[in-house]
């Protein structure tokens, strides 16, 4: 159990960090509207730049994507409502498992794990929910070197728009394609401002949902002497 708490309280002061850091400095606007697509200009010079902003926008839309097709998961699994927030699904899983579910550590991984046999609903449900913390878990050791790679890159690109006629030159491209790169140009950097903020509202779900899961079921002999305190508050997640 020691070592449960330790792992676990380890990666949120990671999630943790990592939000702190993307939101250094940063506007925290709320606008709901999906970012614009990171492509390429053509020039590669630029489009080194954009080809890594683009892998850290990769990482983060696969942690996205792991939360809301876990939800989804777990709902069909248990036949809840769609839309059932996560907190609800575990803990109805908690309820039909009877006792009979604890959660183990996998290295990192939160597992769950069954002392009996179950029914095939709870045993969906069991898998479900260590796809999402096994996908989690690769996501937090993903997302850790973020924060840092955005400002090198952020940095990088910050006097593109300003030396697009020398790269222009010095490429061969036609003049008469600037316009075309000046208008992705601006696409990418709407694209990639986006970024801190979404790595830290990610790297904030998934701690939260990490420790939802632990301090939801008893770990390793333990009985569960009392109900676990509530988790922090999932953010709703788009289905």
């Amino acid at each position: 159990m020691i070592k449960k708490l330790a792992v676990v309280a380890a990666m949120l002061m990671l999630s943790t960090t990592l939000m702190s850091d993307a939101y250094a400095g940063k506007d925290k606007g709320k606008g709901k509207e999906a970012p614009p697509a990171i492509e390429m200009t053509g020039l590669e010079s630029f489009d080194a730049v954009f080809t890594e902003f683009k892998d850290i926008d990769t990482k983060i839309g696969n942690a996205e994507k792991a939360m809301k097709v876990a939800k989804r998961k777990l709902n069909e699994a248990l036949a809840l409502e769609k839309g059932t927030p996560l907190k609800d699904g575990i803990l109805d899983l908690k309820a039909k498992a009877e006792g009979k579910v604890k959660v183990g550590m996998k290295g990192k991984q939160p597992t769950l794990e069954a002392s009996d046999a179950m029914p095939e609903n709870v045993s969906n449900a069991i898998k479900a929910v260590n796809a999402m913390t096994k996908q989690l878990t690769i996501s937090v050791d993903e997302l850790a070197s973020v924060p840092e790679d955005l400002k090198r890159l952020t940095e990088a690109s910050s006097a593109f728009p300003a030396s697009l006629k020398d790269e222009l030159k010095s490429s061969g491209a036609k003049v008469t394609e600037a316009p075309k790169i000046l208008k992705t140009l601006k696409g990418n950097i709407a694209a990639t401002s986006k970024l801190p903020d979404r790595s830290a509202k990610v790297a904030g779900r998934t701690g939260n949902m990490m420790k939802m899961v632990v301090d939801t079921f008893p770990g390793g002999d333990e009985a569960p002497e009392e109900a676990p305190e509530e988790a922090p508050a999932e953010e709703a997640a788009p289905e």
